[in-house]
């Protein structure tokens, strides 16, 4: 019952955390989640932690990523993730990122952005997603 209940939570939020965030990794490669998820994501939650692309990591809610994985399985055969990691918010809410998972994103430095999307949190090595943001800006401009 208490997984249905983060189900309906998440399905009916008015005020989901909204905006970008600077986190970091300690040095035994936890994350530290911000309280601004923490409506969403209580100290203790079981959580899938996964790659959507060579850039970003997702971290979701298990229960969501129970539904969201059968979704894929379904209509593409797989979850197109060859890499998934269980995991759990811890007290001091840190999560651990295992080693392949950093490593395929090229997560060598501590900073990264984190923001809410949908039904996860997103992940992206900070400086990269700043430089990303700097060229669309300068595309933008030339224009």
């Amino acid at each position: 019952m208490p997984d249905q209940l983060l189900w309906i939570k998440l399905l009916s939020m008015s005020n989901p955390p909204l905006g970008l965030t600077n986190s970091c990794l300690d040095g035994k490669h936890r994350l530290k989640v911000p309280a601004l998820f923490e409506s969403v994501l209580p100290p203790r939650s079981k959580l899938i932690v996964t790659l959507i692309d060579a850039e970003t990591i997702c971290i979701y809610p298990a229960e969501i990523w129970a539904r969201k994985e059968f979704e894929l399985i379904s209509q593409k055969g797989s979850t197109g993730s060859e890499t998934t990691w269980s995991s759990e918010l811890d007290e001091t809410r840190r999560v651990l990122l295992g080693a392949e998972l950093r490593e395929r994103i090229q997560l060598r430095d501590a900073n990264v952005v984190l923001y809410w999307k949908n039904d996860h949190i997103e992940l992206k090595v900070a400086h990269r997603y700043r430089e990303k943001i700097e060229a669309l800006q300068k595309s933008i401009r030339s224009r």
